[in-house]
């Protein structure tokens, strides 16, 4: 899956860094682009997918800051997708922006069980999710997230490291948040509330 999709999208052996989820003021696509022009600047080199509702060639706001941050040659947009867990795969690092408005984001979740690290705002459950197997920032701070981003590719330079993160995070994901675990947690507290009841 994960060479079918860099394929497509003719990626080369650059780290690739993306975020899934619509376009919408909350998910703060534009704070990410001004992070990875601050990187590129840097010197990195990276790939960025980005993919969901109105990512695509018609959003003039976002092809603005995408221009503006000089970054035409490093996105894609991929608009909405159903293959997200190839996805996913594909993806180096997934990063959620978001300034606001998230619960438990699923999003990191479903990026961590593929083996994704994730580097995500500290909105809702993030740092829960996340734990130590990834970067949680504050949110609408491009420093911070222009700095993770930073440090993250630089841990990819070394595989040993980067290759036992992709494991424990995915390993992290599956032990507390699989749906199996999930119902089997619901289940003993609805039977603990319901043996009291009888």
């Amino acid at each position: 899956a994960r060479k079918i999709i860099r394929n497509e999208l003719d990626i080369g052996k650059k780290p690739v860094l993306g975020m899934v989820g619509r376009y919408d003021p909350q998910k703060n696509h534009k704070g990410l682009i001004e992070a990875l022009g601050v990187v590129k600047k840097e010197g990195y080199n990276f790939d960025l997918i980005l993919v969901g509702r109105d990512l695509n060639r018609d959003n003039k706001i976002l092809l603005k800051a995408i221009r503006e941050h000089d970054l035409f040659e490093e996105v894609h947009l991929l608009d909405q997708r159903n293959d997200i867990p190839s996805v996913m795969n594909a993806l180096d690092i997934h990063v959620l922006s978001s300034s606001y408005g998230e619960g438990f984001p699923n999003v990191i979740a479903e990026a961590m069980a593929c083996g994704t690290p994730c580097i995500a705002t500290d909105i809702g459950d993030s740092k829960i999710i996340v734990n130590e197997y990834g970067s949680i920032v504050e949110p609408n701070n491009t420093k911070e997230l222009s700095s993770a981003i930073m440090s993250n590719l630089d841990l990819m330079k070394n595989e040993t490291v980067w290759n036992n993160l992709v494991l424990s995070s995915r390993r992290h994901i599956t032990e507390n948040f699989s749906i199996e675990n999930m119902v089997a947690s619901y289940r003993n507290v609805w039977e603990g509330k319901h043996h009291h009841d009888s």
